[in-house]
């Protein structure tokens, strides 16, 4: 719940400091606005113990390139509660995506729809490897014993689609990015899915 908190708060107060930009963005031409401009966004998750920063590249028109690294950072002595997935959850780990996106308008604002190739060995306490997951890895049926690794870390690669909106708060400044994707990955118990949420705020070149 704290999570989910902390991003209803980053959402809110992203609006709102758009909503505040606008009359400043009035003073600026199109030709002026930040398009064709690469960006560096991070991305919030330290109720996850999760540092992650994605680099994008606007290549035309529509299309851009970026690359996504995350680090996990191993729990602390005093974060030791049982977790269905054991030990692993207490890990370190990274993670790293690869990702080409479509934006329908100009790039790198508006609407888009992304791809994303990835690997990481990152699980977390509720069985995802991904902060902001909707859906979790583990079975019904590995939920008896808390006490032993019941569910294996994922194979590392990955493939991922989705979608979301991203838009420049102040031109040449400021940027803000909501994404929404579903990701595969595997294990010894076979393929699953997850939707995870990944939201971010950066810096305009």
């Amino acid at each position: 719940m704290k999570n989910i908190l902390q991003l209803v708060a980053l959402v809110v107060l992203t609006v709102v400091v758009s909503f505040n930009a606008q009359a400043q963005n009035q003073r600026f031409q199109p030709e002026q606005q930040a398009y064709l401009k690469p960006s560096l966004k991070l991305t919030p998750a330290f109720g996850y113990r999760t540092f992650m920063a994605q680099y994008e590249h606007p290549i035309n028109d529509h299309f851009s390139v970026s690359l996504l690294a995350g680090l996990k950072f191993s729990a602390t002595a005093d974060d030791n509660t049982l977790s269905p997935v054991g030990n692993d959850a207490d890990k370190g780990g990274y993670l790293v995506d690869v990702i080409g996106r479509y934006y329908f308008k100009t790039a790198p604002s508006g609407f888009y729809l992304q791809g994303a190739l990835g690997a990481s060995n990152i699980i977390y306490r509720n069985g995802t490897v991904r902060p902001y997951s909707f859906t979790t890895g583990i079975k019904e049926a590995k939920l008896g014993t808390p006490t032993a690794n019941t569910v294996p870390n994922p194979n590392a690669f990955r493939v991922a689609v989705g979608g979301g909106y991203q838009w420049t708060i102040i031109p040449r400044t400021l940027i803000a990015d909501i994404n929404l994707s579903v990701g595969s990955y595997s294990n010894t118990d076979g393929s699953a899915l997850q939707l995870y949420f990944t939201p971010s705020v950066g810096y305009i070149f």
